[in-house]
């Protein structure tokens, strides 16, 4: 099971993005669908099922604050063909879940992503074009739970599915 740590935008933010991306003039051959929409907090890749249920057991320990994540910053990463949006501002409380996630998968004996925490949500793939978004713009992303979710690659594109989902504290649950 192909597994990763993620925060999942709510039905009418997922909705939000899926407009923009597909307002903005990406020329690609596969935008992301709304139901895709994530941001990546610890790619896991192929683990077991034993593998599974400890990740699922550690996750649910995991004690982080809820947060408001502001994406206003669009780009593509031409090697990768991947059309992006990101927060300008990294919430400090992003950074942390990813490292307490992060903490997981070492302790778990999962092999390391080599790359940096970027966070980012992908708009589209095999993307020619950055996108092109209209002066002032940003859409509010009130973050209150991540997921565990399982990804499968279809001749369509990937297939998500939420395998479980933790809520993040609010002051009203501090």
């Amino acid at each position: 099971m192909r597994l990763f740590f993620a925060l999942r935008p709510k039905a009418d933010t997922r909705a939000r993005i899926a407009r923009m991306a597909s307002e903005c003039g990406i020329d690609a051959d596969r935008l992301t669908p709304a139901a895709n929409l994530h941001l990546t907090l610890q790619f896991l890749g192929e683990v077991d099922a034993v593998t599974r249920i400890a990740l699922t057991r550690a996750g649910g320990r995991i004690r982080a604050p809820a947060f408001a994540l502001t994406l206003s910053r669009a780009g593509l990463w031409r090697r990768a063909g991947v059309a992006w949006l990101a927060p300008a501002t990294i919430p400090a409380a992003l950074v942390r879940l990813a490292h307490d996630l992060h903490a997981i998968s070492t302790t778990l004996g999962i092999a390391d992503e080599p790359r940096p925490f970027t966070p980012h949500v992908t708009l589209a793939r095999r993307a020619r074009t950055p996108p092109r978004l209209p002066g002032e713009w940003s859409i509010e992303w009130q973050v209150t739970d991540f997921a565990l979710v399982s990804s499968r690659t279809l001749a369509g594109g990937a297939d998500y599915e939420v395998v479980e989902t933790w809520p993040l504290a609010t002051a009203a649950s501090d």
